[in-house]
């Protein structure tokens, strides 16, 4: 999971735990802002000679900029590849859907839903919570 962000440092910054990686992009001639370097990321993916592997996955990019979404598109076209393109409002609908199964009596096993346990959950907020404070 990338998370991409603004900064107003010149140097910009990168933080990696576990699966989750920030990235404050720098601001300098290259970097205007944190969309040049999803659009950097998605490149990379989408690229033949990319770092990805298959095994780490699909890339989505989540985003309402409707700027950012045109650039992915064109860049499909580029590559003749299918980068998923999600609204935000998507991604939190699904997390939602995820937080409301009952996890306590762990109804989510045998209904074939997938999600993550109450204490998985736990554990994801309080790993986020070190990073970003």
């Amino acid at each position: 999971i990338f998370l991409v962000f603004d900064s107003a440092d010149p140097m910009g910054d990168k933080y990696s735990e576990n699966l989750i990686t920030i990235i404050y992009t720098p601001r300098d001639n290259y970097y205007h802002s944190a969309d040049d370097k999803i659009i950097e990321l998605a490149n990379d993916y989408l690229n033949s000679n990319n770092k990805f592997k298959p095994e780490d996955g699909e890339l989505c990019v989540v985003t309402n900029d409707n700027e950012i979404k045109n650039k992915i598109k064109v860049l499909n076209r580029k590559y003749n590849r299918e980068l998923i393109l999600m609204p935000a409002f998507n991604l939190a609908d699904k997390l939602n859907r995820l937080s409301a199964v009952d996890y306590k009596n762990d109804n989510y096993k045998e209904s074939g839903r997938r999600g993550l346990k109450e204490s998985e959950i736990d554990k994801i907020n309080k790993d986020l919570l070190k990073i970003w404070q």
